[in-house]
């Protein structure tokens, strides 16, 4: 994962920039804290992107980003519970329609708890509870 991000994320940030590896905004130890927060799921790949954007300009670390920007993935069943059991109920039709056999229609249900947490959802929790919630068959 690690190699990855050096090899497309950061290496295209270098190239746009016309920096070399040496001059990196981005220290080795931040980049390797951000793939941390990605691995034990405390932010989704789309927020670090976020994240690494905001380190490339600034070189802060990505824990204090994080903080600051307040935009941790949320992981609390608690809160996912929530907000999916609203989302099933606004899209009546599609949760109907899932209920059917439709599983394309479950992806309203799943935007519809993307808008509600700002992007902020731990997508594969989000999943696996509406998949479980409406019995679909993967």
């Amino acid at each position: 994962l690690l190699a990855n991000w050096i090899s497309t994320e950061l290496a295209n940030k270098l190239h746009v920039a016309k920096l070399d590896i040496n001059k990196s905004p981005i220290s080795s130890e931040h980049l390797s804290k951000l793939i941390d927060n990605i691995i034990v799921g405390k932010i989704s790949w789309k927020i670090a992107k976020q994240i690494f954007d905001e380190m490339f300009k600034t070189s802060i670390d990505p824990e204090i980003l994080i903080a600051k920007m307040n935009i941790s993935q949320i992981s609390d069943m608690t809160i996912i519970t929530q907000l999916c059991d609203e989302a099933i109920q606004e899209k009546y039709q599609a949760t109907v329609e899932v209920k059917s056999g439709n599983i394309k229609a479950i992806d309203a249900i799943i935007g519809t708890v993307i808008r509600k947490s700002n992007g902020r959802e731990n997508p594969k929790l989000v999943n696996d509870f509406i998949t479980k919630k409406l019995h679909v068959k993967k």
